[in-house]
């Protein structure tokens, strides 16, 4: 019945438009026509519309459900049933499916072949980290508590950020209809202004003109509204390693002297940047973002002679690279960090709580007019672990130390 209101709400539209334009019988039927087609698949997406918001308020409420119930007692299979309780029609069959897979199956993977009947028809990373996580504490315990907050709130963030995007998918899809009905107005009402005398509206290549018109509308207003379709719980595919790689050349090729890039190099360098922060946005979630982002690389030291250089202290009784943090600064101009003198906060918090535990592992902090993307976040460093001639031992040895040292910083 509601598909009947919306074609007849449809039709209407276009008559009205037609009547409108002055468009005689054979012109103005094609035009109708053409929207009665088009309604089957305007209906079409609109069913798929419904269906990615309903699935995407399924996985929201569905994950705060668990997580609530896991908390209060971290036991899979009393969570499920809590969020059964809220869920909708057709979470709670899937649900259902899950609880009797759990009860009936004798495997070792009793929970992860049960969760993956859920994972199965609500396809979003989220609930697979939310299951690998709970999974974990169901069958080894320990301190999760924490761990658990920064889950919810992680997922508070994405759905805030998703319901953000909602709304300004809904609020393009009317502007691009008001741009629609302005145009159509406008055109229309040239017809008005001609005097009448000269039967305009009633010459042939105007009844053609204003019927593709209108035909052309309809198609830009189907085409857009399969256009801003999307499936909220769809993750965008992470970009190949070489591309990022890429990238990440070409940004800080133009952060050290934007003069040095080609005229295509030129071409593409907001794009890369932007890319760049795309994937970390993506990658990172929001709590992670907060507390630190770090690259990890190691140093090229050579002497005079072009003999590669090791350096390394001694731990506890054992060898281990030497590391150190690199802090980039704003110049004011080709370099923004605006936000660098809280990166340097962090940077000297862990400096001291290295150095402070671990004597003689740390160099001294580089500070400089440099960038590394740090601009991203507040808590964004590049750590050398050791040069190209320390061996493997040292630098795994070195990495242990440093995020030792990280762990009593962040405390």
């Amino acid at each position: 019945m509601k598909n009947i209101k919306n074609l007849l709400k449809r039709v209407s539209v276009v008559a009205v438009i037609c009547l409108a334009y002055r468009l005689k019988l054979i012109p103005g039927l094609i035009c109708v026509l053409t929207i009665v087609v088009c309604n089957v698949f305007l209906e079409k997406q609109d069913r798929i519309k419904k269906q990615y918001l309903a699935k995407y308020n399924d996985v929201v409420l569905y994950m705060e459900q668990m997580i609530y119930s896991f908390k209060k007692q971290p036991k899979i299979r009393m969570a499920l049933l809590d969020a059964q309780k809220v869920s909708s029609i057709e979470m709670r069959e899937v649900i259902e499916e899950a609880i009797v897979n759990i009860d009936s199956n004798k495997s070792a993977n009793i929970y992860e072949d049960a969760l993956a009947i859920i994972e199965k028809e609500y396809n979003c990373g989220r609930i697979k980290s939310l299951h690998k996580f709970i999974i974990k504490i169901e069958n080894y315990g320990g301190n999760y508590e924490t761990y658990i907050d920064i889950l919810l709130e992680d997922i508070k963030n994405w759905s805030d950020r998703t319901l953000t995007f909602i709304r300004n998918v809904d609020r393009t899809r009317r502007n691009v209809l008001i741009s629609i009905a302005s145009t159509l107005i406008t055109c229309g009402f040239m017809a008005y202004l001609i005097p009448k005398d000269y039967k305009f509206t009633e010459h042939g290549l105007y009844q053609v003109c204003s019927m593709i018109l209108i035909m052309a509308m309809i198609f830009t207003y189907l085409a857009i509204t399969k256009r801003l379709n999307f499936d909220w719980l769809k993750e965008e595919r992470a970009l190949p390693d070489n591309m990022v790689i890429k990238y990440y050349a070409l940004v800080e090729k133009g952060y050290n002297n934007i003069s040095d890039l080609s005229f295509m190099e030129r071409i593409n360098y907001k794009k890369a940047k932007k890319r760049l922060e795309r994937e970390i946005y993506k990658i990172f979630p929001d709590w992670i973002r907060d507390v630190a982002m770090l690259d990890v690389h190691r140093d090229a030291i050579e002497t005079e002679n072009g003999s590669r250089m090791a350096p390394v202290c001694t731990v506890n009784g054992q060898q281990a690279a030497q590391v150190m943090i690199i802090c980039g600064c704003d110049n004011g101009s080709s370099i923004s960090l605006p936000n660098y003198r809280q990166n340097l906060r962090f940077a000297a918090a862990w400096e001291r709580a290295m150095e402070g535990t671990f004597p003689g592992l740390t160099r001294p902090v580089l500070f400089s007019y440099r960038f590394y993307n740090q601009d991203l976040t507040t808590g964004s460093l590049l750590i050398e672990v050791g040069g190209h001639g320390n061996n493997l031992n040292e630098a795994l040895y070195a990495g242990q130390l440093a995020a030792e040292g990280l762990i009593r910083a962040l405390q």
